[in-house]
Order: C-alpha cells, then structure tokens, then sequence
C-alpha cells in the first residue's frame, strides 16, 4: 500500500509490540477495513503494472479456462 492510497483509508498508529511491523513505518491500514471491490481493484492494478500485458493476457486466459474446467467437474458432483 502506497501513500496515495492510505489517503481514503482509516489509519492508525503501528503497534511496536507486532514484531510483525518491523519496516512498517508509523501508520498502518487495516486491510479489512476496505471495502472488498475497493482492495481487488487496488491488488489488480498492482499486478497489472507489474506483469507484461502478453504474459498478463495469458495468465487471463489460464485462468478462464481452470474456472472452466471447475465448473464442469462441479457440475458433475453435484448432478
């Protein structure tokens, strides 16, 4: 998480007793408290800048087709 996005989030000071936050920093966001499509969108776009958009096209792809399969094998089990 970046500064411009604690912005639109509840902060609150790191806890040094977490010997989780080492590097952390002063403020911390609770990850729950962001509303779920708000954190997939700002984790997809994270990866996106990230990936290569063929190699990003591709895992697309991969991933359409594992749901496909789940869903037929779903299917099956449950008829």
């Amino acid at each position: 998480m970046t500064a411009r996005h604690v912005c639109w989030c509840a902060t609150r000071p790191t806890k040094a007793s977490d010997t989780r936050s080492k590097g952390f920093g002063n403020i911390s966001v609770e990850l729950d408290a962001i509303d779920p499509n708000a954190l997939r969108a700002l984790v997809q776009e994270t990866i996106e800048q990230h990936l290569p958009p063929d190699q990003f096209a591709v895992l697309k792809a991969a991933e359409q087709s594992e749901r496909e399969v789940i869903t037929r094998l779903v299917g099956r089990v449950t008829s």
